[in-house]
């Protein structure tokens, strides 16, 4: 069950949005979606995880409330970007908490 006290700290979550610039080139950039209030753990990288977060910096587990969209299907997906302490992290993995309580996000923070 998540708890209101524990969701203490404010995510964006970003959708990819694929352009062309003037060479006729696809671009892609990122444009905000949502804000939530969510639960934020840094995440140290175990057995489990070695192969695929090898060369990862920073891990994080974000608990955030189970949002719909308008056909009734989760929120959020990996193609998303989550915005939070001035990092853009990468979507590795979206867990549903109970019967559409919350969600739960593991998320790598990418290299400036």
């Amino acid at each position: 069950m998540m708890r209101a006290g524990d969701l203490n700290r404010r995510i964006t979550v970003k959708e990819e949005v694929l352009s062309k610039n003037t060479f006729g080139e696809e671009t892609r950039t990122y444009q905000d979606r949502y804000s939530a209030w969510a639960s934020v753990r840094p995440l140290r990288v175990g057995e489990k995880f070695e192969e695929v977060l090898r060369q990862a910096k920073r891990v994080a587990k974000f608990g955030i409330r189970f949002r719909k969209d308008g056909t009734g299907n989760l929120d959020m997906d990996s193609t998303n970007v989550i915005d939070f302490d001035g990092l853009d992290w990468d979507i590795h993995s979206i867990v549903e908490i109970g019967i559409r309580q919350g969600i739960e996000v593991i998320a790598i923070a990418r290299v400036k």
